[in-house]
């Protein structure tokens, strides 16, 4: 199993195609994929996608700004080892 936060835009803006935003600085997150990427890591790390859940947002609280309250989206996949 795979839960992965994605982008909503890139994933709106390229359903087919790997997409993903790298974001450094001092709140530092690497990359978030849009949900086409997310298939294509576990793809090139071996997996074959088997399944997986309707996206679903993790919602923030009071301390974060009432603009993000909604929540990060996320995207959950299962993959099995392509053998």
């Amino acid at each position: 199993m795979s839960a992965e936060q994605i982008d909503a835009k890139l994933t709106l803006l390229s359903p087919k195609r790997p997409a993903g935003w790298f974001r450094g600085g001092e709140k530092v997150q690497w990359l978030v994929p849009n949900a086409a990427g997310h298939r294509a890591m576990l793809d090139s790390a071996g997996f074959r996608i088997e399944g997986g859940a309707r996206r679903y947002r993790i919602p923030l609280g009071a301390g974060h700004p009432a603009r993000r309250r909604r929540g990060v989206l996320h995207s959950a996949l299962c993959g099995l080892p392509d053998l």
